[in-house]
């Protein structure tokens, strides 16, 4: 089913979100408002430097007011391709630098309220240089055994629903190998 937009106003404009007012009309529901989160889409990239080992990222996230466990990752800037944002964002995060991205899946992370999509890519033939995080990147990496990752995402020890995600793509991926 497709709504007809009637109205769309932006409420809010921020540096990494806008906040939207829009006007709907629905077939059958009629005329509808909604907020919405407008957002660039994003990469999140998933580090394999060994068959049986990943690169992930303690990051602070100010949401929740600590570090958690995630995959490198970030929005894709205007112009950017998605290998080029992944490359920057391995980089930034990770001080590594990949010869082979693999696009794996797409996913939109809250469709009840926000546009966001994220791309999964892989990142293989990795080589090590100095991080090159931002301001707000407040980060330490740690090599993960996939075997652990995937005991910790069934129990629970990972609270990032991108990193939850992704992990299922690469569980998938691995039992088709």
């Amino acid at each position: 089913m497709k709504a007809k937009i009637i109205h769309t106003k932006r409420a809010f404009a921020g540096r990494i979100l806008d906040v939207i007012h829009q006007k709907v009309r629905l077939p059958k529901n009629g005329m509808l408002q909604f907020e919405l989160v407008k957002r660039r889409p994003a990469v999140l990239i998933v580090p394999l430097t060994a068959p049986d080992k990943v690169l992930m990222t303690w990051q602070y996230r100010a949401a929740l007011n600590r570090s958690i466990l995630e995959f490198p990752g970030g929005g894709i800037n205007p112009g950017e391709t998605l290998e080029h944002a992944a490359c920057r964002e391995l980089l930034e995060e990770c001080g590594c630098l990949a010869k082979k991205i693999e696009h794996a899946g797409r996913f939109v992370t809250a469709p009840h309220f926000c546009d966001e999509t994220y791309d999964v890519v892989f990142a293989t033939e990795l080589s090590f240089h100095k991080k090159q995080p931002t301001e707000r990147e407040v980060l330490t990496n740690r090599f993960v055994l996939i075997k652990r990752l995937f005991s910790m995402a069934d129990a629970g020890l990972i609270c990032d629903m991108r990193t939850i995600v992704a992990t299922g793509i690469l569980k998938k991926r691995l039992q088709t190998l």
